[in-house]
């Protein structure tokens, strides 16, 4: 029983594919196919076309890369000009606070090996060497 389904279902199936390639062939038959020339002429439109888009999309690939090399060289050098620039500025900087430093510790230093307090006095004068080498005293006023 089970022989004779399965050679019924085979008989189908070669129907089924007899059937679809004459189908197959009779719409080939009913296709208008190009004549040589026909078929030589859009071959040579379609090889043409090809060609300019590529040379159209190699010359925007070589322009943008020019312009993409320009603008990247242009960044580095704003970002590195920027970078020098601060670190000169921070350099600048540090050296000022660093000589503000020394000068405060000089006149500290100088003023206070220069000022003297004379403790046997009524009144007290302190005498007080400038950054000129000038001397100049003062003398505190106390009001009883």
């Amino acid at each position: 029983m089970a022989k004779e389904v399965k050679k019924k279902d085979n008989k189908k199936e070669e129907k089924v594919a007899k059937t679809n390639s004459n189908s197959m062939r009779s719409e080939l038959k009913k296709v208008t196919w190009p004549t040589r020339k026909e078929l030589i002429n859009s071959t040579v439109a379609v090889i043409v076309i090809v060609i300019i888009t590529a040379i159209i999309v190699f010359f925007l690939d070589v322009v943008f890369e020019s312009f993409s090399t320009y603008g990247i060289n242009k960044l580095r050098t704003v970002v590195s000009d920027k970078v020098n620039n601060s670190n000169t500025t921070t350099q600048n900087a540090v050296e000022e606070v660093v000589e503000n430093d020394e000068d405060a510790n000089e006149n500290t230093t100088v003023d206070s090996e220069n000022t003297t307090t004379d403790d046997t006095a009524d009144d007290t004068t302190n005498n007080t060497v400038t950054e000129n080498g000038d001397t100049t005293s003062e003398t505190p006023t106390t009001e009883e």
